[in-house]
């Protein structure tokens, strides 16, 4: 009807495959939208819907294609293979999370060549998607569990924080008084009684509208300018710290920046 819309921007093969001609309508050009929707028609002719063909997915109101994501991610040079799904391991608390099996097994084995692997992707994605669709953790493992098929079975992916690769760092205290501010901020949107300084936001449930919330508070308590993509830049309390301190250098006071840079590395 009226109310479709021609086709996806740039995309002619989404709209070859999704806008098909009407079988029903005498209007020239008539066409119908393939929803991906699985329904089944019951006798009264109602329809009752049984779920979706595709791997679209509604987080936080937004409507996801996991598919993208995922494109996305096995073009990147450290990722094999990738599967991306929307988790809810907490009631009410949808987040995608991305299983990667790296192109270098040895990853798996150093937890920093891990970090510095999903930062970079972190980046990838961030200058093609929109924030909504970045996975808020990344967890890298040696095999994908999968079906009889040969096919990844996305129902058998574990947890993040109990995958094969390790990636749990050991608590460490914050070292200063940014640190422990960011540490309360961090506890009170995440509900975590303990964050380390080295851990990331985003694999301890933090996603993009936590990601505000916290940069809203750390701008109220800091009374400092920092736009939110910094916490996707530095995605941990240690590194926002720094960030915080770096962009309030110019009104801090000289022995306590000092103090805070000198120790930023112990």
């Amino acid at each position: 009807g009226v109310g479709v819309t021609r086709g996806y921007l740039r995309r002619p093969d989404w709209t070859a495959e999704r806008f098909v001609p009407h079988p029903f309508s005498t209007e020239p050009g008539a066409r119908l939208y393939r929803t991906s929707d699985r329904v089944r028609a019951l006798l009264d002719g109602t329809l009752e819907f049984l779920g979706r063909f595709d791997q679209q997915v509604k987080v936080r109101g937004y409507r996801i294609e996991l598919g993208e994501i995922e494109a996305m991610l096995n073009a990147q040079p450290h990722v094999q293979e990738c599967v991306v799904l929307a988790r809810e391991d907490q009631p009410g608390e949808k987040r995608l999370v991305a299983y990667l099996q790296p192109t270098v097994p040895t990853i798996l084995d150093e937890v920093e060549a891990q970090q510095v692997a999903t930062s970079a992707l972190r980046h990838a994605l961030r200058r093609s998607l929109p924030a909504y669709m970045l996975p808020t953790a990344f967890v890298w493992i040696a095999q994908f569990p999968r079906t009889s098929g040969g096919k990844p079975d996305r129902r058998a992916f574990p947890a993040p924080g109990l995958s094969a690769a390790g990636t749990e760092t050991t608590f460490v205290a914050p070292r200063n008084w940014v640190e422990e501010m960011v540490a309360e901020i961090w506890g009170e949107v995440l509900g975590l009684k303990q964050v380390s300084i080295y851990d990331n936001f985003f694999e301890r449930g933090g996603h993009s509208l936590r990601a505000t919330q916290v940069i809203s508070r750390v701008r109220e308590s800091f009374q400092i300018e920092l736009p939110v993509r910094s916490i996707f830049d530095a995605p941990t309390i240690a590194a926002l710290a720094e960030s915080i301190v770096l962009q309030g250098s110019a009104e801090a006071d000289s022995e306590e920046l000092e103090t805070f840079l000198a120790h930023r590395h112990e």
